[in-house]
């Protein structure tokens, strides 16, 4: 950690006019609480369990006068303690933006800290006693800086342990082709293709070039700074075996299979406590507790609705947060944020002509939008697989004599692949003849699919260093074709949803169509609070726990919560259904 004299002093002076504000605010507030000590006296226990906000402004009131002032005397000594954290965290999660928020942050608190207990004064003069709680904005203030640079390590952490297995990847390619990991690190310097094991690879360069360190001993000190576990236990194996000698490409080549399969594991446990929890989640909210209001018959079924419609969004959220992600650049805001804008307003805006109908429009006006933009996932689908089959057709053609450029040219006039890869790889040989490096043309081809750039990198490599043997193919391919392998367990789980998509529509119109008729002879024999069950209820149910239904299965499938064509068919199974009660 850096030493505390060696950090800049925040100047006292800056925050002396917050702290005279601060008293002048704690004596108004006095006058003020004074003066209307009738409209918010608490008389009894029953009236402080019903009055909160009253509560509010006491609790709030005695932090003014207690705590503020102690604060602001010592504000300049405690963000010079939150300095030192940050710069603690950054050497580990190397996210310098970190510094600039605190820097932004730690010129505001002190002027929030007088406007935010101006708002007690408000609340008790107005009796609008909620301002009370703007007093909590400090706080909030200092918990988000305290916060900040944990998360940054943690996402630095989680972006590294997907970035891994391809990192060792290239590793174990460097070591076959006879080249080490200083090449490596000036290759990723100017791409994108790793960033965040990128950035540790660059501090390790650094320290070497600057300190007159070796890289050995530069990547054992990394090793023990960074935050990621895996990576630091690669790290300092791989200075180990440098330093000591060894076949460094069999040991990368084990401990790339170790991470392969603990991730194979973790990806099946993830599937089947999806499948467990979300699967008995979804069926409690869409299902049973719906049902349950009507059987019981005292139960309002329009704030059962409510639970339902304001429960719907957060598990989709977390089945979004919880699902591994992937490396590939989607665009999220014309993919999930303008679809989903348009979903929710089409759906408010039109529910009082239309009923529960709108979500049908919106559902449509969404999918529209997400059609539109179709390309880009077909894009993603299409160069991941035609990726696989160029580092096939490259180790075949290897066999026969022909260099990278040679094979690639060869692969962009045949009918293998795909015409957008065609188009791809040809403007890549286009550049290739205009002394463009390979590894830097991965990162100017526009692209959203991680694999095809990575290949794209990866190839620049080999053909750098004399163009590798077709073992390194051998290998490049079959790795390659592991990890990609991985998500299918993920992604056969998205169709466990989507049959039981189609299983709660019918359990859901079944049950409902058995217990209307109970419903509708008690109604006669027993004073009934609830509101008339109607088919517009059944609509309602039907189409949110269809819509969530569809959106948890392109999550698993996609990696975004977003509305496919194929939802359409959910749609169909509701009027199908619906129309089945007419008739009966």
């Amino acid at each position: 950690m850096v030493r505390r004299n060696s950090m800049e002093k925040i100047s006292r002076r800056d925050f002396l006019a917050a702290l005279i504000s601060t008293l002048v605010t704690v004596v108004i507030e006095t006058i003020v609480i004074a003066m209307n000590i009738d409209s918010i006296a608490i008389n009894s226990v029953p009236d402080l369990l019903t009055s909160p906000f009253k509560i509010c402004v006491y609790i709030s009131y005695i932090l003014s006068v207690v705590s503020i002032p102690a604060i602001s005397l010592r504000i300049a000594d405690f963000l010079n303690d939150v300095r030192s954290v940050y710069r603690f965290y950054v050497i580990k999660s190397l996210a310098l933006e970190s510094v600039n928020f605190m820097d932004k942050i730690s010129k505001i608190l002190p002027l929030t800290l007088s406007t935010a207990f101006l708002f007690i004064i408000i609340s008790v003069a107005l009796k609008i006693y909620i301002f009370s709680l703007v007093s909590l904005i400090p706080l909030a203030l200092y918990l988000a800086l305290l916060i900040r640079p944990l998360y940054s390590v943690y996402n630095h952490c989680k972006r590294i342990d997907m970035e891994l297995p391809w990192f060792l990847v290239l590793l174990i390619v460097v070591e076959n082709i006879g080249s080490n990991i200083r090449l490596l690190i000036e290759r990723l310097r100017y791409t994108d293709i790793l960033p965040s094991i990128t950035r540790e690879l660059l501090i390790i360069d650094r320290d070497s070039k600057l300190y007159s360190k070796s890289y050995t001993v530069a990547i054992t000190e990394r090793a023990k700074i960074t935050p990621n576990a895996r990576l630091s236990d690669i790290l300092s194996g791989y200075a180990s075996r440098l330093k000591g000698g060894g076949n460094i490409s069999s040991w990368l080549l084990t401990k790339l299979d170790e991470l392969l399969m603990a991730t194979e594991f973790s990806m099946k446990l993830y599937s089947e406590r999806i499948a467990a929890v979300f699967g008995q989640l979804m069926l409690a909210l869409y299902v049973v507790i719906p049902l349950v209001s009507i059987a019981i018959y005292t139960i309002n079924i329009y704030a059962v609705l409510s639970l339902i419609i304001l429960a719907t969004p957060i598990l989709i959220l977390s089945m979004y947060i919880t699902r591994p992600k992937n490396l590939n650049s989607v665009p999220i805001t014309r993919l999930l944020v303008i679809p989903t804008i348009a979903l929710v307003t089409t759906s408010i805006s039109l529910y009082r002509f239309l009923g529960p109908h709108s979500i049908v429009l919106g559902w449509f006006a969404s999918l529209i939008l997400v059609y539109i933009n179709r390309g880009l996932m077909r894009e993603i689908d299409i160069l991941e697989k035609d990726s696989v089959e160029v580092i096939k057709i490259i180790a075949e053609l290897k066999q026969s004599g022909l260099d990278i450029v040679k094979a690639l040219e060869f692969i962009s006039t045949s009918t293998a692949i795909n015409r957008l890869t065609v188009k791809k790889l040809r403007s890549a040989i286009s550049m290739l003849h205009q002394g463009i490096p390979l590894t830097l043309i991965a990162t100017k081809i526009p692209s959203h699919s991680f694999l095809f750039r990575f290949t794209l990198f990866t190839l620049g490599l080999v053909h750098e260093c004399g163009g590798g043997s077709p073992e390194v193919f051998r290998i490049l391919y079959e790795y390659v074709t592991r990890i990609r392998a991985l998500h299918s367990n993920v992604v056969k789980m998205s169709r466990f949803f989507d049959i039981f998509a189609f299983v709660n529509i019918f359990v859901l119109t079944w049950i409902w169509k058995s217990l209307t008729p109970i419903y509708a002879s008690l109604s006669f024999l027993v004073p009934i609070t609830n509101p008339s069950i109607n088919i517009e209820i059944l609509y309602t149910v039907s189409y949110i726990s269809a819509l969530s239904y569809a959106l948890t299965s392109s999550t698993l499938r996609n990696g975004l919560p977003i509305i496919e064509i194929r939802s359409i068919s959910l749609l169909l199974a509701i009027a199908i259904t619906t129309l089945f009660i007419h008739i009966l």
